[in-house]
């Protein structure tokens, strides 16, 4: 882990956990293209 002190205050099942669930949400967040970039982006290339 990148911060001992977030392990040692949270734990490393929290932390390896929240760090999942991150990654995850990050993964989604770029697959899906928003109505503003549809718009505005889509339209331009």
């Amino acid at each position: 882990m990148g911060c001992a002190q977030l392990v040692e205050l949270f734990g490393e099942h929290f932390i390896q956990t929240y760090s999942a669930i991150k990654e995850t949400e990050y993964r989604e967040y770029f697959d899906v293209i928003s109505p503003w970039e549809r718009r505005f982006l889509l339209l331009h290339v």
